[in-house]
Order: structure tokens, then C-alpha cells, then sequence
């Protein structure tokens, strides 16, 4: 009988299998990539702290669900032997640790601003985009009162983010940041 054993890094061949396959098509891959975004922006969206906990199950349950559509459309009904053994492969396959590769991939920015020595904090916005992240900011700093800083809309033109897509600043008596 054979056992479950790791299988070049993976929990066992079925998920090692499926994950390649679904790396080596070009157009699986990418709605693969985009799934796992959208479902990462879904639980910000609905500001949820477990951010790549969440992700990862809906995206793992996105994946069981369209490899279950592939083989309702490829086998119509069919039953026996080879159906059997397709399902009790796909049923091996650890859904949640394919979802966790791909959510795991997409990089997080975290925006917000503080007075240094002064608590508390404001809340970081999470943002999937550096650039979001940062536009945030310069939003933030744009509305600042203009009668206490006439340049704020100046100081917001001239944020820049660094080569690691990260931002700080201090701007009148606050700290703005965007950090991965």
C-alpha cells in the first residue's frame, strides 16, 4: 500500500502534480495568479486581520471547486474504475497548501502615519500595490489642514517610494510610511 510521503517539497505527489500542472499553462497560471490576488483584496476589502489565512481558504476552495468542474466537464457522468481513481487523486490533493503558494506570492503594503512619541497609532491600510499604498498617502497628506501647511499638496507631489517600493516621511508633526 502506498503512504502519503513529502514529494519534492510538497505534501505528496497528487499536490505536487497538480501544482505543476497548473505552473506549466500559461493561461491556468494566470487566472491561478489573478484568483489568488482577487481573494487576498476580497478579505482587505472586508477588513479582515488573517489576511493570507483567509485568502488562502477561499482560494483553496476555488481550486477543488474548478478542478471538480474540469472533470464533471471531461468525464459527463461517468462512473468506474478510472473516475474512481481521478477522484482519489484529486481527493489527496492538499488544495490548501497550492492556495497558500500562490497567495503567499503577493506582496503586502502597509500605509498609514503616527505622531512619533505619541500614542496611538492610526490604523495601517493594507494595500496589494505599493502604488496604492502610497497614493493613500499622498491623499492623507493633500487633505491636511491648507491654512496650517499651504504646501501640503506640494509635500503629497514629492513623496517618492524607494527601490523597495517603501516610503517614510515626516511631514509637519506626523510620521506617513508605506512598508512591505
Amino acid at each position: 500500500m502506498k503512504t502519503n510521503e513529502r514529494y519534492n517539497g510538497w505534501t505528496n505527489y497528487e499536490t505536487w502534480l497538480v501544482n505543476l500542472w497548473l505552473d506549466n499553462d500559461q493561461g491556468t497560471q494566470e487566472w491561478v495568479r489573478e484568483t489568488a490576488l482577487e481573494c487576498v483584496e476580497e478579505v482587505i476589502s472586508e477588513g479582515e486581520s488573517d489576511i493570507h489565512y483567509l485568502a488562502t481558504r477561499r482560494m483553496s476552495d476555488l481550486l477543488r471547486g474548478w478542478h471538480d468542474d474540469q472533470v464533471a466537464e471531461l468525464m459527463p457522468g461517468s462512473a468506474g474504475v478510472f473516475a474512481d481513481l481521478l477522484n482519489s487523486a484529486l481527493d489527496s490533493v492538499d488544495w490548501e497548501e497550492i492556495a497558500q503558494h500562490y497567495v503567499e506570492e503577493i506582496e503586502l503594503f502597509s500605509a498609514g502615519w503616527n505622531m512619533p512619541g505619541d500614542m496611538p497609532d492610526s490604523e495601517p491600510q493594507i494595500f496589494t500595490s505599493a502604488d496604492d499604498a502610497l497614493e493613500y498617502i499622498r491623499s492623507d497628506v493633500r487633505n491636511l489642514d491648507h491654512e496650517q501647511y499651504p504646501h501640503a499638496g506640494e509635500w503629497a507631489d514629492a513623496m517618492v517610494a524607494d527601490a523597495k517600493s517603501e516610503f517614510g516621511d515626516r511631514i509637519a508633526y506626523y510620521h506617513y510610511f508605506v512598508t512591505k
